[in-house]
């Protein structure tokens, strides 16, 4: 976004289980995680994370259940365009 670096990390948040899917953004080269978006509460496992740079779109892909169910979230670039 401009001149600024927006880093960018998506996982399971809880210590207790793979649950708690989140998104995170630092603007200080990951020293602090300032913004953060839930994705899934309930769910949760491997995740996976991309941007599209051509729409600015974000990508998160992650499973539940143990690669029984894959789900998909995409935030437009309105969340990242709230961070800077």
């Amino acid at each position: 976004v401009g001149d600024s670096e927006i880093l960018l990390f998506a996982n399971c948040e809880s210590q207790q289980s793979r649950r708690n899917v989140v998104i995170k953004a630092s603007v200080d080269g990951g020293a602090t995680w300032k913004y953060r978006c839930v994705i899934d509460e309930e769910r949760g496992g491997y995740v996976e994370l991309n941007v599209d740079n051509k729409n600015g779109n974000i990508y998160v892909l992650y499973e539940s259940n143990r690669g029984d169910s894959v789900f998909l979230s995409v935030l437009d670039n309105f969340w990242l365009d709230g961070i800077l």
